[in-house]
């Protein structure tokens, strides 16, 4: 991620600022159950079709209840075995078949295990909505805060703290500061765009007003509530020189080229900062949508990809995220290789999000026992990640757009 100054503009490898604010100091498809959950739900799904295909393949091979221990392990050594909890279960089995010198019912075994695994999935699934959403156990959990609490993109942050918070605090200290009036968040979904947002605010002191585009909402009720944030943000600045940030989730599904809102919009983002003393972050998945001019250096003059993490920020990700439990002999750049050679098995990414989810549903599961090496990985060897090849690629275009053009 190295500094390349290019005339009045100087790039990141993820971060981009099109103009230098004046400054008289010399400063350097989510489904609707929620993302852990739904794991579970594959995971259980997967579990059970591994045990089912099992029972196919012993049926087959003609399995013989006075079989000998050897003759039993010769035939499941036949048997295509993927899932942890299969491989576990055929362990087991071997060690039944030794204590007793003959078979089991395997067939009934099986059977009473796939069972056992959907109680087993139904009581984590309930566990975790006891316990409330993955944000909250982790805020509960965590002791960082503000730009601290973004694992890896060091650099990107950098900029953000330099560029943003650090004026916004020197705003609020009484100092008359040109502050950027918008910044564009972009890249899949899943990686940290809102978490990043949340982290800026706190560590900007600044409030923060989260305004979510959906299909069904018009162009003209959004601006509205958007110009009624940024009156309320004028009144409460004058009160204690606080600045709010007007998060705008999935701008480009109000505010897209179709939109007859989105010229207002645009020239609010421009005049909102001197105005209002508000500043718009907007996230998008799909930034070529939105309907304003990425050409004019008043339109998002600080432009973020937030992309699936690679390499040191995989490992960045991976400790922050295993930082709240116990652990055990955790190798990080091991980790970050296996979930990149799943990447390429896949030709798809894991994100952020699934990071995170991973750890909740492996501590969860494992009952407060030490998460280990071989239980993550055995994880990641399974996972399916959720950026697909064309997505990402898209991606890949808009950062060389937006940020490398």
């Amino acid at each position: 991620m190295r500094i390349a100054n290019i005339g009045s503009q100087y790039s990141f490898k993820g971060i981009k600022i099109n103009k230098k604010t004046d400054d008289n100091m010399t400063l350097p498809q989510y489904s609707q159950v929620r993302p852990a959950q739904h794991q579970v739900i594959v995971n259980w799904k997967q579990s059970l079709d591994e045990l089912k295909a099992l029972d196919t393949q012993i049926k087959e091979k003609s399995l013989k209840e006075d079989m000998t221990p050897e003759e039993f392990q010769a035939v499941l050594q036949g048997c295509d075995v993927k899932s942890p909890d299969s491989g576990k279960f055929l362990e087991e089995m071997y060690g039944k078949i030794k204590q007793a010198g003959k078979t089991a019912d395997i067939r009934n075994e099986i059977a009473d295990r796939m069972l056992q695994i959907s109680y087993d999935s139904i009581k984590l699934i309930e566990d975790m909505d006891n316990a409330g959403s993955e944000s909250k156990i982790k805020a509960e959990l965590s002791d960082k805060k503000g730009v601290d609490d973004v694992a890896g993109y060091n650099y990107e942050m950098e900029v953000l703290n330099r560029e943003f918070i650090d004026k916004v605090n020197r705003e609020k200290q009484g100092e008359d500061v040109d502050v950027f009036g918008s910044i564009l968040f972009f890249g899949p979904i899943g990686n940290g765009k809102t978490h990043i947002t949340k982290s800026v605010a706190q560590a900007s002191r600044c409030n923060i007003k989260k305004i979510r585009c959906m299909v069904k909402t018009s162009a003209a009720q959004v601006m509205q509530e958007i110009y009624d944030t940024a009156e309320k943000s004028e009144e409460q600045f004058n009160k204690d020189r606080t600045r709010t940030i007007i998060f705008i989730d999935e701008a480009d599904k109000v505010f897209d080229k179709k939109s007859s809102a989105a010229k207002d919009f645009e020239d609010f983002i421009k005049t909102c900062s001197e105005k209002y003393h508000c500043s718009v972050f907007a996230a998008t998945n799909h930034p070529n949508n939105l309907g304003v001019n990425m050409k004019d250096e008043n339109v998002f003059p600080i432009k973020m990809s937030i992309e699936p993490p690679e390499g040191k920020n995989t490992e960045e990700m991976l400790k922050y995220s295993l930082a709240q439990y116990k652990t055990q002999g955790i190798d990080y750049p091991s980790l970050a290789e296996s979930i990149e050679n799943r990447n390429l098995e896949t030709e798809r990414k894991i994100n952020n999000g699934q990071i995170l989810d991973m750890c909740d549903v492996i501590w969860t599961k494992g009952g407060g026992q030490p998460i280990t090496q071989e239980v993550i990985t055995n994880y990641i060897k399974n996972a399916q990640p959720e950026i697909s090849k064309k997505r990402y690629e898209e991606f890949v275009e808009d950062k060389k757009l937006l940020i490398e053009g």
